[in-house]
Formats: structure tokens, sequence, C-alpha cells
């Protein structure tokens, strides 16, 4: 009992919550904390009950803006839809932490694994370089067609377009100079 904070209502910053309100088409606070979402989600069954959705939506009702942000556990959801299909309230778990990402991502709270991942995808046009050497164990050994190359210049137009490059942090690989 003696590490439990007294939280005040007069002292809950409802900004956050009232941007959900203001941009998704249902009541955030319908969410009455039944669990249903972290009962049906994979993530929380294999990870833990670090992750959990319920958690995640009553942190941004409390009104712990730098605690939901901050938190590496927003990046794990896999957006399997699962808790969505289940709310008894039609909450929608994935589109709060889609949502939240994005608010990180524009506050610069982005673990460096997704840029790394976004920094191949602009690169490369995949999550991960395909080379010949993987197309070749591909066809000797799986029997399986080369990949073909992803146009990487177009994912990287696209990605300007929207700013996505920014977001990411996303520097182009230097040229080489062949000397």
């Amino acid at each position: 009992m003696e590490n439990e904070k007294v939280i005040k209502i007069s002292d809950l910053d409802l900004s956050l919550a009232e941007e959900f309100i203001e941009d998704m088409s249902f009541d955030l606070f319908a969410c009455y904390q039944c669990g249903t979402c972290t009962g049906s989600c994979p993530v929380a069954r294999f990870g833990g009950e670090e992750f959990s959705p319920r958690n995640i939506i009553r942190l941004i009702m409390l009104g712990d803006r730098e605690a939901v942000l901050r938190n590496p556990l927003i990046w794990l959801c896999t957006g399997c839809y699962v808790c969505e299909e289940r709310c008894p309230q039609d909450v929608k778990p994935p589109k709060i932490i889609v949502h939240l990402r994005n608010i990180a991502a524009k506050e610069n709270i982005i673990p460096s694994v997704w840029s790394d991942i976004a920094a191949n995808i602009l690169t490369f046009g995949l999550m991960n370089e395909i080379g010949e050497f993987e197309n070749k164990v591909r066809k000797t050994r799986f029997k399986l067609p080369e990949l073909p190359t992803p146009d990487a210049d177009t994912m990287r137009k696209l990605a300007e377009k929207i700013k996505f490059d920014r977001l990411v942090h996303y520097k182009p690989p230097e040229e080489e100079t062949g000397e």
C-alpha cells in the first residue's frame, strides 16, 4: 500500500485522450478496463503481462503522456486485430497503438530497430537486402526462383512525398565513388 501513488482527477492531463477522441471515430473512455483485449492478445500471452493493450489505454486515460509514448511496448503490437474484434465496447486498441506510434515518431521517440528497418526498406526495397548469395541459396538449396529486385527508388520517392523518410530520420547510403 505504501508504494501506491494517489492520482487526483485535477492532476490528469487529458490532452492525449482528447486528441484520440478528436482524431478517432470512437470514444476512448468507453473502455471500462475489462481486460478482454489483453486476454485476447498473442503478444500479451507470450510476452508476459508487460504488454497489455488495457494498460496502454489506461495510461492514456490517466494522462501519462510521457509514460505511454516512451513505453517500448507500443511497438510490439502485431496488428492482428483480435483485441478489436473481441472488445465489447468497440474501442479499437490497434488503432490506438498505431496512433501512439505516429505521435511518438513525430516526437522523435522511435526505437532504433524500427528506424533500421525503415532504412533497409528505403535502401533495398525490403526489410533485408536480398543479394546474389541469397538468391543462389534459394535456387540451389530450396529450388525456389530468384526474388525480383524491388524498386527501391519508387519506395524512396513515395517516402519523400509523404515525409516518411524524415519521420524515421533516413539518410541515404553514400554513393560509391569507385576510388
